[in-house]
C-alpha cells in the first residue's frame, strides 16, 4: 500500500541516473524509531536491463528535465558526487520524511552554492549548522508552489535533506549517534536489510504506527499491520513483491478485494493509457492466513515502454492512490 513512497523512489533514481551507485542498505543512517524505511541500490538497479535504459534516457527530454530539477532543488552535481540514497520516517511525524544522500562532497562549494538561494536561513544545531533555502521544484505539470528545504552537510560523504526544521534535527542527531539507530532486531532492518541479489529496491513499515499517528483509523489500509515491498530484474524481467501482514484473515480478504478494485479501475483505462492497463492485468493477489500478498512480473521491454509512455506520477491517480488518506508524504516530491 505504499506505492507512493515507492514510486517516487524511482523517480529519484530516474533523476540520479547515471551517478547514483548506492549499496547496501546501513542502519546508521535510520533512527530507531522509524515507522518506514526505503532504500535504492541503484548499482544494482543500473546493472539490469530497466537500470540501462533509465541511465540512457537521463540525456533526453523528460528525463534530462528530471535530472535538471532535482539538480536545481537539491543542490548536487548527481553525476559526479551522490553514492547512494535512503529514505526515512519516525513516529514523530510519519509524514515528515527524511533523505540521506551519500557520496562525497565538496562541502564548500555547496554551502557556498546554498547561501546564494532565496530567502537562506542558517540554524545551529550542536555543533551542526543546517542550512535552509526556498526552492520552487518543477513537475509533469509544471512548477508547485514555493517551498522551503533543509540540509545539513553533516560530514563529507553524507548530506541530509528534510522538509522541516524539527525533522532536519532529528535527523542529524541519528547521523551523529546522538539519538538511537535502528537496531539488528527491529522489523525494519530485517526486511530491509538483506533482499536478494537482484533487488534493488525495498521498502517496509509498521502501518499501525502510522496510521494511529494519522487518525485515520477508517481507512482501508488499517487491516494491514507491516508491510514490505520489493522490486527487482530477474530472466528478462520486472519483478515486484508487496508482503502484507494483515490484522486477520478476515482482514487480508477485505485487502484483496480492495486492491482488486483499485487494479479494475486501472484496467478501465485501456483506451487512455493502454500501457498501463497491460501492467494492470499483470499484478496478482493473494492471501495465506492473515497475510496478503500483491506480486508482478512483467516483461523488462514492455516496463520500459510503460516508464516512456507513462510519467511515474500519472500512475498513481488510476489507480485512486492519489488521495488514499494513510499514504505518508514525501514532501519535497509530492504536488
Amino acid at each position: 500500500m505504499k506505492a507512493r513512497i515507492l514510486i517516487y523512489c524511482l523517480v529519484l533514481a530516474v533523476a540520479a541516473g547515471s551517478a547514483v551507485y548506492a549499496g547496501p542498505f546501513q542502519k546508521e543512517l535510520v533512527a530507531a524509531n522509524a515507522v518506514w524505511v526505503a532504500h535504492l541500490d541503484v548499482e544494482r538497479l543500473i546493472a539490469a536491463d530497466v537500470g540501462r535504459y533509465l541511465l540512457a534516457e537521463t540525456a533526453k527530454g523528460r528525463m534530462a528535465d528530471q535530472v535538471a530539477a532535482f539538480q536545481g532543488v537539491f543542490i548536487l552535481d548527481v553525476r559526479r558526487e551522490v553514492t547512494g540514497i535512503s529514505m526515512f520516517a519516525t513516529d514523530r511525524d510519519p509524514d515528515q520524511s527524511v533523505a540521506v544522500a551519500n557520496g562525497t562532497f565538496d562541502v564548500q562549494r555547496l554551502t557556498a552554492l546554498v547561501r546564494t538561494k532565496d530567502s537562506y536561513k542558517e540554524y545551529s544545531h550542536g555543533s551542526r549548522l543546517i542550512q535552509s533555502w526556498v526552492e520552487q521544484p518543477r513537475t509533469a505539470a509544471g512548477k508547485s508552489p514555493p517551498r522551503r528545504f533543509y540540509a545539513c552537510f553533516v560530514r563529507k560523504s553524507a548530506i541530509l535533506f528534510a522538509p522541516t526544521l524539527p525533522a532536519a534535527r532529528e535527523g542529524v542527531d541519528v547521523l551523529d549517534a546522538r539519538k538511537a539507530t535502528l537496531p539488528e532486531s527491529s522489523y525494519l532492518f530485517e526486511t530491509v536489510s538483506g533482499p536478494a541479489p537482484s533487488v534493488f529496491l525495498t521498502a517496509a513499515g509498521d502501518m499501525a504506527i502510522i496510521l494511529a499517528a494519522q487518525g485515520n483509523a477508517a481507512s482501508p489500509a488499517s487491516k494491514i499491520r507491516r508491510f514490505r515491498f520489493t522490486m527487482s530484474e530477474t530472466d528478462g524481467c520486472v519483478n515486484g513483491q508487496a508482503d502484507m501482514a494483515c490484522t486477520s484473515a478476515e482482514s487480508a480478504q477485505q485487502v484483496r478485494l480492495f486492491i482488486y478494485a483499485l487494479i479494475g479501475g486501472a484496467m478501465l483505462r485501456t483506451d487512455s493509457q493502454p500501457e498501463l492497463a497491460k501492467f494492470a492485468r499483470s499484478i496478482k493477489v493473494s492471501t495465506h492466513g492473515a497475510r496478503a500478498t500483491l506480486s508482478f512480473r512483467y516483461p523488462v521491454m514492455d516496463f520500459i515502454i510503460l516508464l516512456k509512455k507513462t510519467p511515474p506520477e500519472a500512475i498513481l491517480d488510476p489507480l485512486s492512490l492519489q488521495s488514499a488518506p494513510s499514504l505518508p508524504r514525501i514532501p519535497w516530491l509530492n504536488k
